[in-house]
């Protein structure tokens, strides 16, 4: 298996830390695009990596580095705004 084919090996090849994936942090950064932007997966998939089972394959370990680094590059152009903190209201 070669790094350049397929994402599971490109998991064992990179790391971010001792105790995060790269998968499990894609998966993570795409459910929170999806979240904000109320986009379907199949949706997200066809317009961004070409494949309407991209989410699907992905999570199965499917992927490959230049498509996953392709979307990564769409993730961060278009980042949603960080949630604002509500303060307390004071008790009456």
């Amino acid at each position: 298996m070669n790094c350049k084919n397929y994402f599971l090996a490109a998991v064992d090849c990179l790391r971010y830390g001792p105790s995060m994936t790269i998968r499990s942090d894609f998966l993570a950064r795409i459910d929170h695009h999806l979240a904000h932007s109320g986009m379907s997966e199949v949706l997200f998939g066809r317009q961004i990596a070409k494949n309407g089972y991209f989410v699907q394959n992905l999570r199965l370990g499917i992927g490959s580095v230049a498509t996953i680094e392709r979307v990564e590059r769409y993730l961060d152009e278009h980042e949603p705004p960080p949630r604002a903190v509500r303060s307390p209201r004071p008790r009456v």
